[in-house]
């Protein structure tokens, strides 16, 4: 996720301030796993706006679909594993990396569990 917010920061840094009401649009392809809630807080904070991206969340249902729609423009900014960005790039796709994501360890779990107020689910057991 801090891929996804770093981009798009880094980008809202080199696009002129919202006073001169330019919008950048960006495209932003996820695979579905919580890595990913930080931008949509971001989203819906309004963070990108006040620096003038209207971004797009778009889910990808299988990541190595990201690299081909990075690659045909369909999306701007693609989160993806290290394995699947070395695949592409040995496939000739010319990609690059801009930040880390996430790290999963025993102490750095990233797992969480997500359900409707309305579920009768209160903990992961």
């Amino acid at each position: 996720m801090k891929l996804v917010i770093a981009a798009a920061l880094a980008v809202g840094l080199l696009v002129p301030s919202t006073s001169v009401a330019q919008t950048t649009k960006l495209n932003i392809g996820y695979p579905p796993a919580n890595d990913f809630l930080p931008a949509f807080v971001a989203k819906d904070q309004g963070f990108f706006d006040k620096r003038g991206l209207d971004v797009t969340m778009t889910p990808q249902r299988v990541v190595s679909n990201i690299p081909v729609a990075l690659s045909s423009g369909a999306l701007d900014i693609g989160a993806l594993p290290p394995t699947v960005i070395l695949g592409a790039r040995d496939g000739g796709l010319d990609l690059v990396a801009i930040a880390g994501i996430s790290r999963q360890s025993r102490e750095h779990p990233t797992i969480s569990l997500l359900v409707n107020k309305s579920s009768t689910i209160r903990t992961a057991s």
